[in-house]
């Protein structure tokens, strides 16, 4: 018997894939990206891992945990995976999808790109089952739904993201509670704390009339050329989304210096930091902006996005440790080659992007 699908709660997000997606990259892995993914958007994931021993065939367990879902998403990479055992012409993940059809789910599909980073050869390519998962890929494209090709996990990351919660629309999730994913930003207040979110802009504004939205970014002076390179890649946004972007640069000669630190602190709904060891051991960092940082967290729903540009001891820091990094501290901007750094600096511009659309989706 299938299990009822709870309506009270976050929506419950099925996520399928196969085995070497949960490994690779190996400083952050596919699946770990589109779990990230459904956090944000304030659904609880499920997956295959977490079914329970049961006195029924495994494509009945199958089925009825995805059917117990409201939306599924497919994670399709190079390996077939393991056939279904007492479906054997089936892989879990084909079985997955057809029972998601079956009962009608929304299914969003995410293919993994024949150039993707982080995968090692043996994960590009199925030696036993390669006609079969060919085949199933040219399947999920041909049958009418839309299907995103993604390169990296933080790509897959955001597009997860955007397509449970679409800009303009609510995504389906309403009011629920928020999973116990943390949005990356997001500081955490408690059990089942989700992400607060700023207010929303005054009422009776016409279109077109919102205010800008600010970013604020804190760095160490010594990490200057990596604020310049973030500050290109965030130029377009200035241009066409009336994004305001601050730094200590914006400050004009004989004006009152901390007075406008701190203004630019209060009204930002989203702040970046440059963190590195200059970045820690900064007195005026640490007693000034990261507190004001904590308190816009916590009372304003601002997001703090930490981008870890060089070994430090960020992990140790009690407060900002509390926020989800960008990247992997293990994977500083210091350790990735010129092409993977602008690949992420696109990526946090994208994450900047859709974080200030998330924004514009609350009502007041």
């Amino acid at each position: 018997m299938l299990r009822a699908v709870s309506t009270s709660g976050p929506r419950r997000v099925f996520i399928s894939h196969t085995s070497e997606l949960a490994e690779y990259p190996q400083s952050r892995s596919f699946v770990e990206a589109a779990v990230d993914g459904v956090g944000w958007a304030q659904d609880a994931p499920v997956r295959m891992k977490y079914f329970p021993a049961a006195d029924q065939t495994p494509a009945s367990v199958c089925t009825e945990q995805v059917q117990a879902c409201g939306v599924f998403v497919g994670v399709i990479g190079f390996r077939y995976g393991s056939p279904v055992r007492d479906q054997p012409e089936s892989s879990y993940v084909e079985w997955e999808f057809e029972a998601a059809t079956r009962a009608g789910l929304t299914r969003l599909v995410f293919m993994i790109d024949d150039d993707a980073v982080g995968l090692p050869r043996a994960a590009t390519f199925d030696r036993e089952f390669d006609g079969r998962q060919q085949g199933f890929r040219r399947r999920l494209r041909d049958c009418g739904l839309t299907v995103q090709t993604v390169r990296s996990p933080e790509e897959l990351e955001l597009a997860v993201f955007a397509a449970l919660r679409p800009p303009g629309g609510s995504g389906g999730t309403g009011s629920r509670r928020p999973t116990s994913v943390q949005f990356p930003g997001q500081v955490s207040s408690g059990e089942g704390a989700g992400p607060q979110r700023p207010a929303s802009p005054a009422s009776g504004k016409k279109p077109g009339e919102l205010d800008k939205k600010n970013v604020f970014i804190s760095y160490s002076h010594r990490d200057r050329k990596w604020l310049n390179r973030l500050l290109v890649h965030l130029k377009p946004l200035e241009r066409t989304r009336k994004l305001d972007i601050w730094d200590d640069s914006k400050i004009k000669p004989g004006t009152p210096w901390k007075d406008e630190i701190d203004k630019a602190l209060h009204s930002s709904q989203i702040a970046i930091l440059l963190i590195s060891a200059d970045f820690l051991a900064s007195d005026f960092i640490s007693d000034n902006e990261v507190p004001q940082l904590l308190l816009g967290a916590q009372g304003r729903g601002t997001i703090v996005l930490p981008v870890i540009v060089s070994p430090s001891r960020f992990k140790n820091s009690e407060n900002l440790s509390a926020f989800q990094a960008v990247n992997s501290p293990e994977n500083p901007l210091t350790r990735m080659t010129a092409h993977k750094r602008e690949e992420f600096f696109v990526d946090l511009a994208s994450v900047v992007e859709d974080t200030l659309a998330s924004f514009e989706d609350v009502t007041p």
